[in-house]
């Protein structure tokens, strides 16, 4: 039976991608061209509890939009890979199920405007599966309980990563790619939806960088399109 989940969920993602590209082509278009940039640390509290601690910026070269957040997440790692694999330096990786609960807080700045302000409580769900091949497969879960600006509403978001490891001279390295879609309450329908392919390198037991491209497509948001160049440093301590 859990075979046949995935095909199915990946054909309804696909269905939903086709469906949000076609409302948006009918707007007129806006694209902009940002740079992510990202700082995350893994600290692990018990052999199947982590912290996790998160910061970045976003800035935008068409305007002088800036964004900035910080947060942090407790998870809960269940059910251990019990199969042979390449050993992930991502402990949460080496578990089918985990169950994360988090907090972050975001603030806009843009000339002309008044700095918007939002709080997200996160709650997050992600089973992994092993298929064939040494491909990870992830099935990310995230609800957002938001107050931006005071105002409360609810966005579910639903990402599906494929990846898989090399060691290449003792380096290691992890290509994925992946799709995510955004169900947002304020509008009662999927407004955003995103995709992305990149690399993380790992350097010794507890860092690596992770460089990437994202598409981004909205629906009810200016601007309508981004395209956007990312670099996250990850710390993994207690590896």
């Amino acid at each position: 039976m859990a075979g046949r989940r995935i095909p199915l969920q990946l054909s309804g993602c696909f269905l939903l991608f086709l469906t949000f590209a076609s409302n948006a082509h009918a707007q007129q278009p806006e694209t902009w061209a940002e740079l992510w940039s990202e700082a995350d640390a893994y600290v692990p509290l018990k052999p199947s509890m982590r912290l996790n601690l998160i910061g970045g910026t976003r800035t935008a070269s068409e305007s002088s939009y800036l964004q900035w957040f910080e947060g942090a997440q407790v998870n809960f790692q269940l059910k251990q890979v019990n199969r042979e694999h390449r050993p992930h330096y991502d402990s949460d990786k080496e578990n089918y199920f985990v169950f994360g609960v988090g907090y972050q807080f975001w603030q806009t700045t843009q000339e002309q405007k008044n700095p918007s302000n939002e709080n997200r409580v996160l709650i997050e769900g992600t089973p992994r599966f092993y298929p064939r091949y040494g491909l990870l497969l992830s099935d990310r879960n995230l609800v957002e309980l938001r107050f931006i600006n005071g105002e409360y509403s609810t966005r579910y978001r639903n990402r599906l990563t494929l990846e898989r490891a090399f060691l290449v001279h003792h380096l290691r390295f992890d290509p994925y790619a992946w799709g995510e879609l955004f169900y947002d309450t304020r509008y009662d329908s999927w407004v955003q939806n995103q995709y992305s392919f990149g690399v993380q390198f790992q350097f010794k037991r507890h860092w690596a960088l992770d460089g990437y491209y994202l598409h981004q497509n909205t629906s009810h948001s200016t601007p309508n399109h981004l395209n956007v160049a990312g670099l996250t440093l990850n710390v993994f301590l207690g590896n």
